[in-house]
């Protein structure tokens, strides 16, 4: 199990393409739980701090099924101190899987 989720970790990096930022490296994280059972409902999340270009679901192995998602979200935050502005953007993309 834990080959098919490193594999759709994978693919879904694969498929989600970043815009290039100059002024910072974009970053990327994958949120999942490091062991399902069998049977089992989990979540999947891939975040970066860069906005997305397009993206393309990644092809799961037989044995894991899509319950719910891809489900896009953005959040922005803007900080205000001593007249210094600073913007922090979050792209997630969800998945709800089942093994």
């Amino acid at each position: 199990m834990l080959s098919k989720l490193k594999s759709f970790a994978f693919f879904a990096l694969l498929a989600l393409q970043t815009a290039v930022v100059y002024a910072q490296k974009p970053s990327f994280e994958i949120k999942a739980p490091n062991l399902v059972a069998v049977g089992e409902i989990f979540r999947v999340e891939f975040v970066t701090d860069t906005e997305p270009r397009n993206f393309l679901q990644p092809t799961l192995d037989e044995g894991i099924d899509i319950i719910a998602g891809p489900t896009p979200s953005t959040s922005k935050n803007v900080t205000i101190v001593g007249g210094n502005v600073e913007t922090n953007s979050r792209y997630s993309y969800t998945y709800v899987l089942q093994c």
